[in-house]
């Protein structure tokens, strides 16, 4: 089966039943506060070998670096992106983390780069939803 077609099988029929809840680039975490999942986000990125660049628990805000591996026929392209994820309380149990994702510019020469704007939507939200629940349901 392809990546995508597994991806998207998960989705469908696994991910539903798990107490997070993927909603476009939003996760509503069920039964864990704003405190215990910005704790548990810094580990999350230590796993998963994020570069933490800010973390501000009051703000309810965290911005990590991470490096994507593509294949493209037979060469390997890695890019970097930073993603932003604002986590805020619904209630005293439950949270809901906002995720925006950005790749970062690429320098082609001295003088050029090429910058990118917010992904919209796309296969790198979803993957990091999948990991994410995954990740919370194995810390409970």
């Amino acid at each position: 089966m392809t990546s995508c077609l597994r991806i998207f099988l998960f989705t469908v029929l696994v991910l539903p039943f798990f107490h997070l809840k993927a909603q476009d680039k939003s996760l509503i975490v069920k039964g864990v506060s704003k405190d215990e999942v910005f704790s548990k986000l810094k580990f999350y990125a230590i796993e998963n070998d994020c570069f933490i660049q800010k973390l501000n628990r009051k703000e309810g805000m965290a911005q990590w670096q991470f490096f994507k591996e593509w294949k493209e026929f037979i060469f390997t392209k890695e890019e970097r992106y930073t993603i932003n994820l604002f986590i805020s309380p619904l209630n005293e149990k439950d949270s809901k983390i906002d995720l925006q994702i950005k790749q970062d510019p690429i320098h082609v020469s001295k003088d050029v780069y090429i910058d990118w704007k917010i992904l919209k939507e796309g296969e790198l939200y979803t993957d990091f939803i999948i990991s994410l629940n995954q990740f919370f349901e194995q810390k409970k």
